[in-house]
């Protein structure tokens, strides 16, 4: 929907009460919610668009800033952003995460922002998150959640397309961002890693399962021949394994370049490539594993459960000192869903879930005509979608993700 075709008078109405229901307290959010249920002119469509503006004022900061938010434990976290000084862009700016390799002061992370929009040029936003000395990207709950707390702090400061979102870094910032994408696949349209692929040691006993997660977008890793940290061969075993699992993913190999993986040019030629790519906000197909209910959910499905027999396992995550990070109680063996929409039928397989929930959007489904769920070969569900604003709006308030709508869902127990 175009909000300019909007009458003003209406469309701020239907805003600010999306705002108070999306930001304020729960009894002012509730209130803002009967009100919507009670707008004639607070239609779906306008609902929708409203929460995917992301609410963001258009007196943001331009040129560089250094920004700080708080994960949900507490945990502080910052970030250097640095945004175009041309005014308001001509479509929505794509995002460029520049993931740091180690934590150090915000200044550092500023300069390299700095430095990559303008070599990049365009209407390019690029910020650049810095770790915790300890958690790093992951894999732990404090690192793997970094990212996403910090797309909603950014999100709520300036514009960006949420389909144009490149997860990008170099040696342990790239390691950052692989894992983060085997984590959080449905957020990012790309991914640039420099000078570091997916390693066992690095990753957990279960990295391999979690590359399947990155089938969504497509990616690049630039590797110096000669690089003596994260070395070619383990680089091309890498590639054997994205080959093997049919993976977007392109292996650049720069002779005779060390640990900077590949010179100035062609890191820059990677970048241009990447934020062209756009990310299919709801895929007809997707597959996902996981191995616990912080990484359950992927665009339209979510793992609600797993089961109460399913045997688990203590995992001890250190940081580079040897130092426990934290404990974690995962699956011993992962879970795994893959579901396709056709036309309006839903077919979903699943191995070690209880629980599933489907979450639709018109974009997926006819939400005017009946409609079918198929789990592990059983239909499950039948009926009309129902499009419920109470339900969009309390979805995007739970998650605190913007970037996709859904109009309705449902909860299956998976026999």
């Amino acid at each position: 929907m175009r909000l300019a075709a909007i009458d003003i008078g209406a469309l701020a109405r239907v805003e600010r009460l999306v705002e108070t229901a999306l930001g304020g307290d729960a009894a002012a959010a509730d209130d803002a919610v009967r009100q919507l249920e009670g707008l004639p002119e607070a239609t779906p469509d306008l609902v929708a668009a409203c929460i995917l503006r992301g609410g963001t004022p258009l007196d943001a900061p331009t040129g560089e800033t250094v920004c700080e938010h708080t994960l949900a434990g507490g945990e502080k976290r910052r970030y250097a952003v640095s945004v175009p000084e041309t005014g308001l862009p001509t479509r929505p700016r794509a995002l460029l995460l520049l993931l740091q390799a180690s934590a150090g002061a915000p200044e550092g992370a500023r300069g390299v922002a700095r430095a990559w929009r303008a070599a990049l040029g365009g209407d390019l936003i690029v910020a650049a998150p810095v770790p915790d000395h300890a958690a790093g990207w992951g894999p732990n709950a404090l690192g793997e959640s970094q990212i996403p707390a910090m797309l909603r702090d950014l999100r709520s400061r300036w514009l960006f397309d949420p389909d144009r979102v490149v997860v990008a870094g170099a040696s342990a910032g790239a390691h950052g961002a692989w894992f983060q994408a085997m984590r959080h696949g449905d957020l990012f349209s790309s991914l640039v890693a420099i000078s570091g692929t997916p390693v066992r040691d690095l990753y957990g006993i279960h990295w391999l399962d979690w590359a399947g997660n990155l089938s969504l977008f497509p990616s690049v890793a630039l590797q110096g021949t000669k690089d003596p940290t994260f070395t070619l061969t383990s680089a091309r075993a890498w590639a054997a394994h994205a080959k093997q699992m049919a993976l977007p993913f392109e292996l650049r190999e720069f002779m005779q370049m060390g640990h900077e993986g590949a010179a100035p040019a062609d890191q820059k030629a990677a970048f241009l490539w990447a934020i062209e790519q756009v990310r299919e906000a709801f895929p007809r197909k997707l597959a996902w594993t996981a191995d616990h209910a912080d990484s359950a959910r992927c665009a339209w499905i979510e793992m609600a459960a797993f089961p109460e027999d399913a045997a688990s396992i203590t995992v001890n995550f250190v940081d580079d000192y040897g130092k426990t990070v934290e404990k974690r109680r995962i699956l011993k063996e992962c879970a795994r869903v893959t579901a396709a929409v056709e036309g309006q039928e839903v077919r979903v397989e699943t191995a070690h879930v209880a629980r599933l929930r489907v979450y639709w959007s018109r974009r997926l489904l006819d939400v005017a005509r009946p409609a079918t769920i198929a789990v592990n070969g059983r239909e499950a569900w039948k009926g009309v979608p129902a499009v419920s604003v109470r339900f969009m709006l309390e979805e995007a308030r739970r998650t605190g993700r913007r970037d996709r709508v859904f109009e309705g869902m449902v909860e299956l127990p998976v026999k």
